[in-house]
């Protein structure tokens, strides 16, 4: 699995050797899919660790940066809370096969007339859906992270944005998703903004750790919740 290195009419990351990467993998077997459930719960865990640890040591408003209703504005744990609980919704109902938290600067490509903002912190988790293997082939672990710890100092400068990244599975149609994706059931619309690839050539040869694309291409997008009333904290 590789980075991809162009985005057609989108957003193109550059990764530098000081971008700080961080992936969390969890396989299912799809002839035991109620084995797999534990493994979704750690990934969305892990999701919401991460979201909420840049919530509170940033400056970074993350209601703004995710178009979450202003409600949040004030609740950033509830906000990282609801929206992992999405995630792990999104993963369960297969519309999913990852998402990606994104700390980047401004930048622009005068090689190709375009921005392309400078990571410096990624932190992707993915899902991986394997056939059962046979008996003579290795059982993927269940769930793998390395982990890059995220550092305010190093990976939040006062131009950084926060970007939240979705890698939807291209078999479900964009109406498909819309009809699922709907309260009570979920708390946010979810709503895919623009193509998104990663430029690695600064990077060669790849890191032991890449940034995977999963099961699908990554699509930045926002929350866009509208719900009717403020959801109980759990």
């Amino acid at each position: 699995m590789t980075i991809h290195t162009r985005a057609t009419g989108g957003i193109t990351y550059r990764l530098t050797p000081r971008t700080s990467l961080s992936v969390t993998v969890a396989a299912v077997y799809e002839a035991s899919e109620t084995a797999g459930l534990e493994p979704l719960e750690r990934l969305a865990a892990a999701f919401y660790e991460d979201l909420h640890q840049i919530a509170r040591q940033t400056t970074i408003p993350p209601w703004q940066a995710l178009a979450a209703p202003d409600t949040y504005a004030d609740q950033p744990d509830l906000l990282a809370r609801l929206v992992s609980a999405d995630v792990e919704q999104l993963l369960r109902d297969q519309l999913i096969s990852g998402v990606a938290l994104v700390l980047s600067d401004p930048a622009y490509d005068a090689a190709s007339d375009a921005s392309m903002p400078v990571v410096r912190y990624c932190a992707a988790y993915i899902l991986r859906r394997l056939v059962s293997p046979l008996p003579d082939e290795l059982i993927a672990p269940p769930y793998s992270r390395t982990i890059a710890r995220f550092d305010p100092s190093r990976h939040a400068g006062p131009a950084s944005e926060l970007a939240l990244l979705v890698a939807w599975y291209p078999a479900v149609s964009p109406a498909e998703r819309a009809a699922t994706i709907a309260f009570p059931r979920y708390q946010f619309q979810w709503t895919a903004l623009t193509a998104v690839a990663f430029d690695d050539t600064q990077l060669r040869p790849p890191p032991e750790t890449p940034l995977v694309s999963g099961g699908g291409a990554w699509t930045r997008t926002q929350l866009d919740g509208q719900t009717s009333q403020q959801p109980e904290p759990f």
